[in-house]
Parts: structure tokens; C-alpha cells; sequence
């Protein structure tokens, strides 16, 4: 290839780094700004805006075209299409979003009880839930940033199932960050890049998370898009970056207690990186990680880490302290109790995929698979034991081998990457209960990194070795995948034939929600009429019917 064409094609990824990067930025100005106008109409007693969603949009033309100053490689016409590639994104996900029903245990139990309550009018600005709402202690005492989000969004379109179009959004910006931050680079090719930042984004905890309301896999998305946003301020400090870069601790804060703990490490680290490399940023930076982190804990966090500490003298209530989540007893496998963290994450690294919470731990010798026994499992919100996917420990075997290859890359990304390597690890490290997959999503990331540092090498067989790391955590992915959505999308072909048979009835009905109070949205969207009682003895039939995945019966009006 002549000078010319080296070039042109270098200006090329330029164009489009700075496409993708501007739009992950407009989804983050979004997300910051429907959680900044909804918080200030639950601080003021009126529940959720109706429109803050839709008037939030005006961020991301905002954000693109103002915040972002002319640079090589682009004009008016690169902001335009960040603005429509963004719309794109929010209207697939929408819609991709509306075309499944949550029926996940925690999903239904208390996150979607929590985006009812607030679209209700409920607001925690200074109320706490009636003493009769199902999990109201964990509705009162977690972060809410997701639920008001999520709120906000059903709110605006009258859509419940679309406002799961926020993991949609957090995937993009994961995507786009880290895509356009190693698109910067000339030692990956643009095909490399493509396939490490979509087997980055494409974490298992994510895509078995992405039709339900959990939240683990939505902090995942950030923890990689933070990670993408460090990457990118290596290439080159920019004052709308330090915007970003706070708005994302706010978010990874305010998504899970847990969320607190891992920002905090990848800010570090970044500092240390900044430091080494960018040394006149430092102080602006840490300044900005600063601002973030009161941000998210005393303002956007004021519920729950102010409130907890005035009622429970701890800002991380319950997960420290007197917690009510009891794992010794009702969460680990039996054999996990004699166990350290660092055990029990090895353990469940190398053991069968399992979801029930009394199954005993059993080892398998990586890439050991078959549809019925493991690959079938992947079709709920919590995989407990190998969460991380069938070929997780796989990938993680010849990762720990592609570390004696590393001499064969190049100084700074080695550097770099293995900065980042050791600040994931100690994230999950410092977690007890890291076994469980989605209390430490970014678990995936240890197996990824080295794979994707190879691909950076200077030996051909060196690439190699580092495109098979790569491409087996994509298989990975794709293999939860092949479960989880065909599964899904027969679980909600069949809520809503159960659904049209009571329509079709048209007879009112008696029904024991039991833990799962928050479906009764599912029969006012569907105009059916009901009561609803406290146990399935008052439900006045001898045999009642099944309704919803968990706990749900009812009886029709007259039956005996």
C-alpha cells in the first residue's frame, strides 16, 4: 500500500472512532440527564415526569454537536451520523426490548415493583414503602439508578418491557467506547478491534440479563465501558472525556452497591495510568473522578447511601452489616461454606454451570460440553456456579498460558493492558461472593484481556494464539445466546396465550400474586378484570390455574 493509501485508511478509522465515541457519549448524556431530571421531580414529591425520557434526547445532539470542538477527520456530517446512529440504537432496542416479558425472579420480585412505585408517584424523597410492599427493604435500601432510568423510559412510551431498553443503550456505549478507543490504534487492525470490543460488550452476564430488569449485567456494561473510556483518554486527554468519565462513576455508583467498589479500583488504576503517561492531566483528572464519585454518592446517591447511613449507620447496607441476605445458609452450594472467595471463584470457574441454590459444586475439564447437560442451563437471569459461560474456563486456560507470550507485544499496550488486567482482578478478588457470575460480571474481562494484548503482537503466531482466545469467548457468548433467547421468546408466546385465554373469557378472576405482586401490571395492560388475595387459600376454587412463571394462580369468577 502507497504512503497515500496508509493514509487515507488511517483518516478512515479516525472518521469512524470519533462516530462511534460521539454516540456512546449521547447515550451517556441521555441516561445522566433522564436520571438527573427524574431525580429532581422525585425530590419534589411528584413521582416520575411523564416526558423526562423524551425531553432527555435533546442531550444527544447536544452533546455531539456543542460539547465535541471540530476535529481532523470529520465535520458537521460525522456528528450527524453519531445523532442518527444513536436514535438507531434506542429505537431497535426498543423495540428489540418490548418484544419479551421479564418473567426472572428478581426482575418481577423487586426491580420491576420498584419502577411501578415510582411510576405510581412513589418517591423515597423523604417516603419510605408501606410495610405491605414485597421487598420493600431492598427497594428502600439499593441504588436506584436503573429503576428510575427505567421508570422514566416507561413512563414516556407506556411500554413496561421497553424500559428493559436500558441494557440495550449500556451494551452500545460498552461496544462503541472500546470499539472507537482501539480504532486510535495502528498496532490492531480495524477487524481486530471490531472483534475485541464485541467480545468485550458481549459478556455472558449481559445477554442472559438483557430481557429482565437485573441489574448485574447493566453494571457490567459500564464497568467495560469505563474501561473503553480509560483507553481513550491514553490516546489523548479531553475535557469532555473528564464529563464522561464522571457521568459514568455516577451511573456505576448509583447501579449496584457493589458498583462502588469497582469504580473506584478502575479509577485508580486510570490515575496511575494517567500519571505514567499523561502526567499534565493528572490533577483534572482526578479531580473529575472526584467530583464523580460525591456526585454519586451524596447527591444522585443520596438514596440509598446517605439515607442508609442515617437509619443503619452504613452507606452499603445490607450487603455489610446486618444483612438480610444470608449466604452461608441460603446461597452458596453446601460445599462453598468451608470454602475462602478465592476458592469458591475458582471452584465455580471450573464447574458445571448450575442455577439451583442447593446444587453441590462438580468439577469439568475445560471445553468439556454438551447442549442437555450445560449449554441448556443458560436460559434464566442467574446462573450461579460457571455463570461466565461453557468455555469460560477454557478461555481462561489458555489465557493463563498466552501470558508467556506477552514478551512478543509491544511495550505501551503490555503496559496498559495488563494495568487494566490487574485492576479487573482485584475488583473480583475482593469480592467474597465472586463465584457468583453476576456479582462479578467482569470475571470474563481476566480471560479477555490477555487474548486480546496478543492480538497486538509482533509474531504472526502470537496473533494466532490470541485470535483463538478471542474467538472462543465469542463462541462462548453466541452459545448463551442460542439458549437464552429462543427460550425466552417461548416463555413470552406462552404469558401471552394465558393471557388471551383470560381475555377471552371474559370473566373477572381472583388471583394470588404470591412474592410477585408487581405482575399485575400484566393484567391491567390486558384489561382484565381482578382481585387479588394474600394466599392461594382465598382463591375459592379446589384447582386453581397457573399464571406467570413464579408463584402465580388464579381462579375465574364462579369457579369451584
Amino acid at each position: 500500500m502507497t504512503i497515500a493509501g496508509v493514509d487515507k485508511a488511517a483518516t478512515k478509522r479516525l472518521v469512524l472512532s470519533s462516530v462511534v465515541t460521539r454516540t456512546a457519549g449521547g447515550l451517556v448524556a441521555w441516561l445522566t440527564v433522564i436520571y438527573s431530571l427524574s431525580l429532581v421531580s422525585l425530590a419534589l414529591g411528584q413521582g416520575i415526569w411523564d416526558h423526562s425520557a423524551t425531553i432527555a434526547l435533546v442531550a444527544i445532539p447536544l452533546w455531539i454537536f456543542l460539547v465535541h470542538e471540530r476535529e481532523d477527520g470529520g465535520g458537521w456530517w460525522v456528528n450527524l451520523n453519531a445523532v442518527l446512529l444513536a436514535a438507531a440504537i434506542i429505537t431497535a432496542g426498543f423495540w428489540f426490548s418490548k418484544a419479551y416479558v421479564d418473567q426472572s425472579w428478581d426482575g418481577t420480585a423487586y426491580h420491576q415493583e420498584a419502577i411501578l412505585q415510582m411510576v405510581d408517584g412513589w418517591s423515597d424523597f423523604p417516603d419510605k414503602l408501606p410495610a405491605s410492599v414485597p421487598y420493600r427493604n431492598q427497594i428502600d435500601t439499593y441504588p436506584k439508578a436503573a429503576w428510575v432510568i427505567s421508570a422514566s423510559i416507561y413512563s414516556a412510551t407506556s411500554s413496561l418491557e421497553g424500559a428493559k431498553l436500558l441494557h440495550v443503550v449500556l451494551f452500545a456505549c460498552a461496544f462503541l467506547f472500546l470499539f472507537g478507543a482501539l480504532l486510535q490504534t495502528s498496532q490492531v487492525s480495524s477487524g481486530g478491534a471490531l472483534l475485541i470490543a464485541a467480545t468485550a460488550a458481549l459478556n455472558p452476564v449481559v445477554i442472559y440479563q438483557s430481557l429482565s430488569f437485573y441489574v448485574d449485567g447493566q453494571l457490567s456494561s459500564l464497568l467495560t465501558a469505563l474501561v473503553g473510556l480509560v483507553l481513550l483518554m491514553l490516546a489523548g486527554v479531553r475535557r469532555n472525556q473528564l464529563l464522561l468519565l464522571a457521568a459514568l462513576i455516577v451511573l456505576m455508583i448509583n447501579t449496584k452497591q457493589t458498583g462502588v467498589v469497582y469504580a473506584g479500583i478502575l479509577t485508580m488504576a486510570l490515575l496511575a495510568l494517567v500519571y505514567f503517561n499523561q502526567r499534565e492531566w493528572f490533577r483534572r483528572t482526578m479531580f473529575a473522578a472526584v467530583i464523580g464519585g460525591l456526585l454519586g454518592l451524596g447527591v444522585f446517591g443520596y438514596t440509598p447511601y446517605v439515607t442508609n447511613t442515617i437509619n443503619h449507620g452504613n452507606p452499603v447496607y445490607p450487603i455489610l452489616g446486618r444483612a438480610d441476605v444470608d449466604f452461608e445458609s441460603g446461597h452458596r452450594p453446601p460445599d462453598f461454606n468451608e470454602m475462602n472467595g478465592v476458592n469458591r471463584l475458582v471452584r465455580s470457574t471450573f464447574s458445571e454451570p448450575t442455577v439451583p441454590k442447593d446444587a453441590p459444586s462438580v468439577l469439568r475439564i475445560p471445553f468439556t460440553m454438551t447442549r442437555d447437560n450445560y449449554i441448556s442451563r443458560f436460559w434464566g437471569a442467574d446462573i450461579r456456579l460457571g455463570g461466565w459461560g461453557v468455555l469460560f474456563s477454557g478461555a481462561l486456560t489458555l489465557s493463563l498460558l498466552g501470558f508467556l507470550l506477552l514478551f512478543f507485544v509491544p511495550r505501551k499496550p503490555r503496559t496498559v493492558g495488563l494495568a487494566l488486567l490487574g485492576a479487573v482482578a482485584v475488583s473480583v478478588l475482593v469480592n467474597p461472593e465472586a463465584w457468583w457470575a453476576r456479582f462479578a460480571p467482569q470475571w470474563y474481562l481476566v480471560a479477555l484481556i490477555p487474548g486480546a494484548l496478543l492480538l497486538f503482537g509482533t509474531k504472526l503466531p502470537v496473533r494466532a494464539f490470541g485470535l483463538a482466545i478471542v474467538l472462543v469467548l465469542l463462541v462462548n457468548s453466541s452459545l448463551v445466546g442460542y439458549t437464552y433467547y429462543p427460550f425466552n421468546k417461548e416463555l413470552t408466546a406462552k404469558h401471552h396465550d394465558y393471557l388471551k385465554l383470560i381475555v377471552d373469557l371474559n370473566l373477572p378472576i381472583t388471583v394470588y400474586f404470591g412474592a410477585f405482586p408487581s405482575n399485575r401490571i400484566r393484567l391491567q395492560e390486558a384489561g382484565i378484570t381482578y382481585q387479588a388475595v394474600e394466599s392461594a387459600s382465598q382463591l375459592g376454587c379446589e384447582q386453581p390455574h397457573t399464571i406467570f412463571t413464579h408463584e402465580g394462580l388464579f381462579c375465574v369468577y364462579g369457579e369451584r
